[in-house]
């Protein structure tokens, strides 16, 4: 019974680690889309996004007029929550 206990404790743990991705680290773009899968912005190999573990993230996209962004971001359920610290986006105005 022990021995089986440890085997199951194993898997979980072997699954959990698996399934779980590590969201720290400097990625680079692949594409960025809408919904239905059509290109929004074209990206450049430069492109990146750094998700930092002190709760910050950083990006450049030189596709976008050397757009370059910071913030900090959370983890709400399985959504990346981000709030900017610049560049400041204006709410939009309506006529």
């Amino acid at each position: 019974m022990k021995k089986h206990f440890l085997l199951l404790n194993f898997l979980f743990s072997v699954v959990s680690v698996v399934c779980a991705q590590e969201i720290t680290g400097k990625w680079q773009f692949n594409s960025i889309t809408n919904i239905q899968g059509d290109t929004l912005i074209k990206v450049a190999k430069s492109d990146f996004m750094e998700i930092k573990s002190d709760g910050t993230f950083h990006y450049e996209l030189k596709a976008k007029s050397n757009l370059i962004a910071n913030g900090t971001w959370e983890n709400a359920n399985t959504f990346l929550c981000y709030t900017y610290t610049s560049p400041q986006i204006l709410p939009a105005v309506t006529p």
